[in-house]
C-alpha cells in the first residue's frame, strides 16, 4: 500500500479521492451549465445530473486504476463502488458552493433599507458572498429537498394560472379603455333598450300566471275542465297545450 504524504497538501496528495472527486465537480458543472441548467423540467434535471455524475465519475474511477502504480486483484470489481464513492464526494462540493453561491445571490437581493441588518453579518459571510460567482448558485444540486421541489413545482403551476388569469383581465380592460365616450353612450342606451323589454316581459309572463291562478281560483266544473282540455289540445294540436296555458306557471326571475 503506497504510504500518504506527510505534509497536508502535496502533489502526491492531489491523487487523493478527494482531489478526483473535485475534478467530477467542476466537469458535470460546466455539463450543467452548457445543457443541463437548460432543462425546464426539475425531475428530468435531477435525472441527468445524477447520470452525468455518475458517468464522470466512473470514467474518472477508471482513469485512477490505467494509472495505479500498485495493482492489486479485485480492483476492476470496485469500479462501481469507487465511482460511486467519488460521485459522493462530489456532491459534497456541489452542495458547498451552491450554498456558497446562493449567499452571494441573496446579498444582490437585499433592499437598501436593510443595509443595517448586512453590517451585523459576520465579515466571513460577507468576503463569501462578495467573491463567489453566480455560476455556482445556479448548478443543479445534486440533492435537493423534495418537499421544496413540490412546493416549487405547486407555485409555477399557481403562478401560471394567475398569469393567464390576468392576461384575460388586461384583455378586457384593454377593450374598454378602446371604448370611445359615444361607443360607451351607445351602449349605456342598448343596455337601458334591453332592461325595458325585460320588464315587458316580466309584467307579461305575470298577468299570465295571475290568469292561471284566477282560473284555479274558480274550480270550474270537471266536465267542463275536460271538455276544454281537449278542444284546446285538438285546436293547437299539441297534447300539452292546455296544460301549458292553465296548469304551468312561468318563472319570470331574471338571475
Amino acid at each position: 500500500m503506497a504510504q500518504l504524504p506527510d505534509d497536508f497538501l502535496t502533489w502526491r496528495s492531489l491523487k487523493s479521492l478527494t482531489a478526483t472527486a473535485c475534478i467530477a465537480w467542476a466537469i458535470v458543472l460546466v455539463i450543467d451549465v452548457v445543457f443541463i441548467s437548460g432543462i425546464k423540467d426539475t425531475y428530468l434535471q435531477l435525472k441527468w445530473v445524477w447520470g452525468t455524475g455518475f458517468a464522470v465519475s466512473f470514467v474518472l474511477a477508471s482513469i485512477r486504476l490505467y494509472f495505479k502504480e500498485e495493482r492489486e486483484r479485485g480492483d476492476r470489481l470496485f469500479l462501481v463502488f469507487n465511482a460511486a464513492l467519488i460521485f459522493i464526494y462530489a456532491s459534497g462540493f456541489n452542495g458547498f458552493t451552491k450554498e456558497l453561491g446562493s449567499w452571494s445571490e441573496l446579498q444582490k437581493t437585499f433592499h437598501p433599507s436593510d443595509s443595517v441588518k448586512i453590517q451585523k453579518r459576520s465579515d466571513t459571510t460577507m468576503i463569501q458572498s462578495g467573491w463567489t460567482p453566480s455560476i455556482l448558485a445556479d448548478q443543479t444540486s445534486y440533492w435537493p429537498d423534495a418537499k421544496m421541489v413540490r412546493e416549487n413545482h405547486n407555485l409555477k403551476m399557481q403562478n401560471t394560472e394567475l398569469s393567464r388569469a390576468n392576461k384575460t383581465l388586461q384583455e378586457s380592460n384593454n377593450r374598454l379603455l378602446k371604448f370611445r365616450p359615444a361607443d360607451q353612450k351607445a351602449l349605456m342606451d342598448e343596455n337601458a333598450r334591453l332592461r325595458e323589454q325585460i320588464k315587458t316581459l316580466q309584467d307579461r309572463i305575470h298577468r299570465f300566471n295571475e290568469r292561471q291562478q284566477k282560473w284555479d281560483a274558480a274550480q270550474p266544473d270537471k266536465n267542463v275542465e275536460d271538455r276544454l282540455h281537449e278542444i284546446v289540445d285538438r285546436t293547437a294540436r299539441d297534447q300539452g297545450f292546455f296544460e301549458f296555458l292553465f296548469k304551468t306557471p312561468i318563472d319570470g326571475r331574471v338571475e
